[in-house]
């Protein structure tokens, strides 16, 4: 079993396959190995994938979980599952495996929302990020003082209000969307990222931030607040989630190219982007 994370509010799995009972199922539906070769299972729309150094991770926004999967079991449920798989397979990775073994992990993959017997349309289209090149922090390598306001002051605690009862009391998936939703708007409206003024922004943010909370092991909900609070000053970097697995870590933060906003590189460099929005 993946062990929590203490950084975000999000649950964790097991990998697939071990939630089987000795018969085999696993509580939800029963699927016959000949139901395998008929069409109708799609990945779902709620469930984000990411490569790790051991094996794929998934964020299943719908039920607030990550879960592990071998690489084994992806290729299963790639050759086994209609339309391209959100990543792709490692060929020298692939096992063989029995019919009777193909048919628990896609039975354990439907129950854990990894797939679907439905086609349902992504709502929330996850945004490229790249950790690989420089990144640059603003907040600590770029700093562009400002003076603070009581307007500021009062943005920020609504901000940090509303994002601590928002992933207190609601799905994380309508909160993404919301945030995705949002952030889509601006770049249809010709928004483009302005460092200056997106530095003033976070220098305001972390002034105010040490008399309310500390970021650390509270990711979600400081960097919910920030882009949130960074959105009133109609700045709309991306709100990103990553994983590690050597050892568990699940981590997230705000970042727009290779600017990261109230953050340092030592803390994501060793992380794989899994959605970002």
């Amino acid at each position: 079993m993946l062990p929590q994370s203490n950084g975000t509010a999000i649950r964790t799995a097991s990998r697939l396959g071990q939630h089987l009972d000795a018969n085999g199922n696993s509580g939800g539906m029963h699927l016959e190995i000949s139901d395998l070769k008929k069409p109708g299972y799609f990945w779902s729309p709620t469930t984000f994938l990411a490569r790790t150094r051991n094996g794929i991770v998934a964020l299943n926004l719908r039920t607030n979980q990550y879960l592990g999967l071998s690489s084994a079991d992806f290729s299963v449920l790639a050759k086994c599952v209609g339309g391209p798989p959100p990543l792709t397979v490692n060929q020298e990775q692939i096992v063989a495996t029995s019919p009777d073994t193909d048919t628990k992990i896609m039975q354990s993959a439907i129950t854990e929302g990894v797939i679907t017997t439905q086609p349902m349309s992504r709502q929330i289209v996850s945004t490229t990020i790249d950790l690989g090149g420089t990144l640059i922090s603003i907040g600590d390598e770029i700093v562009e003082k400002t003076p603070l306001r009581i307007v500021d002051v009062i943005a920020f605690l609504s901000c940090l209000f509303l994002s601590a009862t928002a992933v207190r009391v609601l799905p994380l998936q309508q909160i993404v969307k919301i945030v995705y939703r949002r952030r889509r708007a601006a770049t249809a409206r010709g928004y483009r990222f302005n460092s200056t003024k997106a530095s003033r922004v976070v220098y305001r943010f972390r002034a105010i931030r040490p008399y309310y909370f500390l970021a650390k092991d509270r990711c979600l909900v400081h960097a919910l607040t920030l882009v949130n609070f960074m959105a009133l000053y109609d700045e709309y970097p991306a709100w990103v989630f990553g994983v590690g697995t050597d050892p568990w870590t699940a981590h997230s933060w705000v970042q727009q190219d290779n600017f990261l906003l109230d953050c340092n590189p030592e803390k994501v460099v060793n992380l794989e982007p899994i959605l970002a929005v």
